[in-house]
């Protein structure tokens, strides 16, 4: 299981207004005598700029940052729909640093949930999951399925579990991070009632579009949608930046080496 994030963004520019100035005026008369205008006129002034330091940035410069502060973050949730070995995959999952995460995901062959917990991990899948990854024969596969489904199961130290748990993994490294000459910036957007930058890359045939926060301090990636030439769309969305995720294992799950060791005896 393994999640890419490729983040696009696009900057629209800084509006700087300058309203009218005026200044008081001499007025001569015949006799040389000096009058006042008529009516004072305002002070010169200046419209505040507005936005952020980071609208003013290259998509490349915001590029970089969006992904610093995801690989920075300690936790945050993920969800949304991605395509793994061509199957349409609905999921969602808290995850940290340290190896905690809970999550599940749904494919029409089935689903589960799954919990992380210092590199241990858990698993608890519905009958058609059973079924669609078995390759026992009918006899067992039932047994199997009157065991398992719908129960919490050990995993032990499983590594795809602890991996896709470990953000630190699947964040990666934001070293390359705004290289992509092909970003482009776009007007900023709303998105759930936070101020967005999109950003857009294009890669072998690849549409990439990550909405940022257009925020000095967190300019996270809330959303990235990647389109393929074939017409396949995936779109994620992160949130809970560095909100603490608390799990804890399963009292009752069952283990698969003891079980193993059961039919073996």
């Amino acid at each position: 299981m393994k999640t890419t994030i490729r983040a696009t963004a696009a900057v629209a520019a800084l509006v700087l207004g300058l309203a009218g100035c005026g200044s008081e005026g001499d007025d001569t008369s015949a006799g040389g005598a000096q009058t006042p205008a008529s009516s004072p006129q305002p002070e010169p002034t200046v419209e505040k700029s507005v936005g952020t330091e980071l609208e003013r940035k290259t998509a490349q410069e915001i590029m970089r940052l969006s992904e610093e502060a995801m690989t920075q973050s300690e936790s945050m949730r993920v969800k949304g729909t991605v395509d793994l070995d061509g199957v349409e995959t609905e999921m969602e999952i808290a995850l940290d640093k340290g190896g905690s995460c809970e999550g599940s995901m749904s494919q029409p062959t089935g689903g589960f949930e799954f919990i992380g917990v210092e590199g241990h991990g858990y698993m608890k899948a519905d009958e058609k999951f059973w079924r669609a990854n078995s390759e026992e024969p009918q006899e067992v596969e039932d047994i199997m399925v009157d065991l398992l489904a719908d129960r919490w199961v050990d995993m032990g130290k499983d590594e795809d579990i602890s991996g896709f748990c470990d953000l630190g993994e699947l964040m990666g490294d934001a070293s390359d991070a705004g290289s992509d000459p092909s970003a482009t910036k776009g007007e900023k957007t709303q998105h759930q009632g936070v101020e967005v930058i999109p950003i857009t890359t294009k890669e072998e045939g690849e549409t990439t579009t990550g909405l940022v926060a257009n925020d000095d301090d967190a300019p996270y990636i809330l959303e990235m949608t990647n389109e393929t030439q074939d017409g396949t769309v995936e779109k994620m969305t992160f949130s809970d930046f560095d909100k603490p995720i608390e799990v804890t294992a399963p009292a009752d799950a069952v283990d698969l080496n003891a079980l193993a060791e059961g039919a073996e005896a």
